[in-house]
């Protein structure tokens, strides 16, 4: 509660100042409230067990700070992450994973493992030490969960780019994948440019030949109708209906 409370706060503010340096026109953005809270959440879940509550403070400050940073960081790379869970689940675990070499509280230790012969790195300089060994077997375990996921999710990504199913068609975004990919949701709106009419006609052509080309029939015999694809309607064409 501690963690996630802190980070929450921590990547809002964050972001405000942000905003008030980089525009002059600072808001209170809830998207880095409740993400930010998330990132909390995710970074304390390796120590929860093992460190004081005030480290717990200290961890979620800084995974507050990750998140402002990386997903600003994603933008800045043109990474597409439109739910942030790059900063969200892999940054912020990561600093969960380290943090627990740093925050590690011998008495915990004592109460979980039956012995605290290696606390985190903070603990160890208290005492005049430098033991760093827990700080180095939570990086030793982060680089082989890193590994691990690459070698069984890397292949299967490489084989969905190889398909074209990796990301949306670029004319698809551009119609709107509410349209393009869910059925055609309606948008009920006055506005008729809501939907990019030009595109969807290009997307329907597009379409229609590529069924064209599975099913081997020719042009004369193909039905256009089959790859319709639907657009927005007006509140006042709904009325009209309805009538």
């Amino acid at each position: 509660t501690l963690a996630a409370g802190m980070a929450g706060m921590t990547a809002l503010f964050s972001n405000l100042f942000v905003l008030e340096r980089t525009t002059g026109e600072p808001f209170f953005d809830l998207k880095y409230l409740m993400n930010g809270t998330l990132c909390g959440l995710v970074s304390i879940t390796a120590g929860c067990g093992i460190v004081e509550p005030w480290a717990g403070v200290v961890i979620g400050l800084v995974a507050g700070l990750i998140y402002t940073s990386g997903s600003r960081l994603l933008v800045y790379m043109r990474l597409d992450d439109a739910v942030d869970a790059i900063p969200v689940h892999m940054m912020s675990g990561m600093w969960g994973v380290l943090s627990v070499g740093f925050f590690a509280a011998p008495r915990h230790l004592i109460e979980v493992y039956q012995h605290a012969d290696h606390p985190g790195l903070f603990y160890t300089w208290r005492d005049g030490g430098s033991d760093a060994k827990l700080l180095g077997v939570q990086a030793v375990g982060l680089l082989f969960i890193i590994g691990w996921v690459l070698f069984v999710m890397l292949p299967f990504f490489v084989w969905l780019d190889w398909k074209g199913w990796f990301r949306s068609d670029p004319l698809e975004e551009i119609v709107g994948l509410d349209t393009s990919y869910h059925g055609g949701l309606y948008l009920h709106t006055n506005d008729d440019e809501s939907v990019n009419s030009d595109a969807v006609e290009e997307l329907r052509k597009k379409r229609s030949e590529h069924l064209r080309s599975r099913l081997g029939q020719s042009p004369g015999h193909f039905d256009d109708h089959q790859a319709e694809v639907p657009t927005a309607t007006p509140d006042s064409d709904l009325d009209e209906e309805e009538s």
